[in-house]
């Protein structure tokens, strides 16, 4: 039974950590969603509009839950960020007032793996 405890304790400490961190690094509203694997937790903060600020920003970093540390971090302006696979996540930017036809949301993938950020291309031609 202590063996079960302490896995019940390292959990624990294990989501403490990781949402001690987002509420260090950002203001706002704080939602976490781990990947369907529980490999990595995705930590995002969506400030909220204002008559100053229409198109808000979000800031989010992905945690290994394993190695437990922050493994990539961005933010931008106006958009969202949600898990594309296990691996990968799928951030949307939207821009601000649409003045003509090239002003079209962009689309970046993460791949966590291969370290590297690129635009869709498939969404991007659609």
């Amino acid at each position: 039974m202590n063996n079960h405890q302490t896995i019940v304790t390292e959990k624990i400490d294990t989501i403490a950590k990781y949402e001690m961190i987002a509420k260090e690094k950002f203001s706002g509203d704080l939602l976490y969603i781990p990947n369907s694997n529980n490999t990595y937790m995705l930590c995002i903060s969506h400030n909220k509009p204002t008559n100053e600020n229409p198109f808000p920003s979000f800031s989010f970093f992905i945690y290994d839950l394993k190695t437990e540390e922050i493994i990539y971090e961005d933010s931008h302006e106006n958009g969202n960020v949600n898990w594309k696979n296990n691996e990968q996540i799928m951030i949307h930017t939207f821009p601000g007032q649409i003045r003509n036809e090239n002003d079209q949301p962009i689309v970046y993938i993460y791949d966590i793996k291969k370290k590297k950020k690129y635009i869709d291309e498939i969404i991007k031609d659609k």
